[in-house]
């Protein structure tokens, strides 16, 4: 096997600076793509309060009925925000969350960090935001 040459090793020391820059958010404002869920699009990993998950489409958000007995299901996921359906003991509440926005309660925060292509980026974290 024959060693790289130097304008290789280069090329690889610059894409790697670039991408370690990328992933520290050094310099950029770009939300994260929603393929970079934390959590794929397992939104099992939402039942105990707290995931990152991209999702499309009808989806429904399983959570852990100690946390809140109240079910969610994102209804849609096009254009520039995400259509979440909660449904409460007495009533139902849709929301329509822009990318970049949020909703929140005592028991839940939900987020829409950001939309591509009709895919989401979706965190859902217990307790509310610092920004709610």
């Amino acid at each position: 096997m024959t060693p790289p040459t130097p304008g290789r090793i280069t090329a690889v020391v610059l894409a790697g600076a670039a991408v370690a820059a990328v992933a520290a958010g050094v310099g950029c404002d770009v939300p994260p793509l929603p393929s970079d869920a934390a959590a794929g699009s397992d939104v099992g990993a939402c039942y105990d309060g707290a995931c990152e998950v991209a999702v499309r489409g009808v989806t429904d958000i399983p959570i852990d009925p100690g946390i809140t007995s109240n079910t969610f299901q994102i209804t849609d996921t096009s254009d520039d925000r995400v259509t979440l359906v909660e449904r409460r003991e007495m009533d139902v509440v849709t929301y329509e969350i822009p990318a970049g926005d949020h909703i929140t309660d005592p028991r839940l925060t939900f987020e829409v960090l950001a939309i591509e292509d009709g895919t989401a980026l979706v965190r859902l974290s217990a307790g509310r935001s610092e920004s709610g």
